[in-house]
């Protein structure tokens, strides 16, 4: 449908208007030869014949397209909407089919207007199609993860029995009161090793490890306050003004002072 035009005489008409007009198209069923006449004399329409013609191809699509609305809010209705969306779906789809057909019998002639909803149709059917993979992807994909927590589950008791030892060995570590506290962390270690295998993060076993081991944790927060430090300084890439240790700083009073005169 074409847009409408701001200089469309029948937009000067007020709502009572239009509906007076409406009357005389869609339910008097009267020619544009008999409401011209009417139009100008009743509602002071200084438009033409060809002004109304164009009124009517448009109230007629738009009370199509109304229809179509309620249509698809009695079928959310008989369907249960909210608890049935493909079935919501699929009705609307179907009275976009009638409606189509509906308007392509009414006027064959203007086939190349309804070429966009023939292309809504399309895409539509496309959309139905992309949204069955995709669910038929996500249930693959939820029973892979279904699958992978299984799996992860039996290799984790399979590698809890057999550290079960050690593990047994460490409850019973925790329970001595007399046992020093890298002595316990000696027995967490291995215990943790049986069972994740070669892990990444121990803790200490001696006073050295310890002492090694918050070097090396202040050495990694001296890194990274340099690097954030490098990065503020990196954030100032426009032109500031002079500071006092700048070699234009003197220059730049100098400047300023004139333009607060100007001012």
């Amino acid at each position: 449908m074409q847009k409408v035009k701001s200089n469309a005489l029948w937009n000067e008409l007020s709502a009572e208007q239009q509906n007076t007009l409406d009357q005389w198209f869609f339910e008097e069923k009267l020619s544009y030869a008999e409401i011209l006449p009417r139009a100008k004399s009743e509602l002071g329409f200084g438009g033409s014949c060809s002004s109304l013609q164009r009124y009517f191809y448009r109230r007629r699509h738009e009370k199509k397209v109304e229809e179509l609305a309620e249509c698809t809010q009695r079928a959310a209705e008989m369907s249960g909407a909210g608890s049935d969306v493909e079935a919501v779906r699929t009705a609307n789809v179907k009275m976009l089919n009638c409606y189509l057909f509906q308007m392509l019998s009414e006027s064959p002639e203007k086939v190349k207007e309804w070429a966009p909803v023939a292309s809504l149709m399309v895409q539509n059917d496309h959309n139905d199609a992309y949204r069955q993979v995709k669910g038929e992807e996500h249930k693959l994909r939820r029973e892979l993860m279904e699958f992978a927590k299984e799996k992860f589950q039996f290799d984790t008791t399979e590698q809890a029995l057999k550290a079960l030892p050690e593990l047994i060995e460490l409850a019973q570590v925790r329970k001595d009161p007399d046992t020093k506290r890298y002595e316990a962390n000696a027995f967490l270690n291995r215990a943790r090793r049986r069972v994740a295998g070669v892990v990444c993060e121990v803790k200490p076993e001696s006073a050295q490890e310890e002492a090694e081991m918050l070097a090396a944790r202040k050495a990694r927060e001296e890194r990274k306050q340099r690097r954030i430090e490098w990065e503020q300084r990196e954030k100032i890439t426009g032109h500031e003004p002079p500071t006092p240790s700048s070699p234009y700083y003197a220059e730049y009073l100098e400047w300023k002072a004139e333009q607060e005169k100007e001012k």
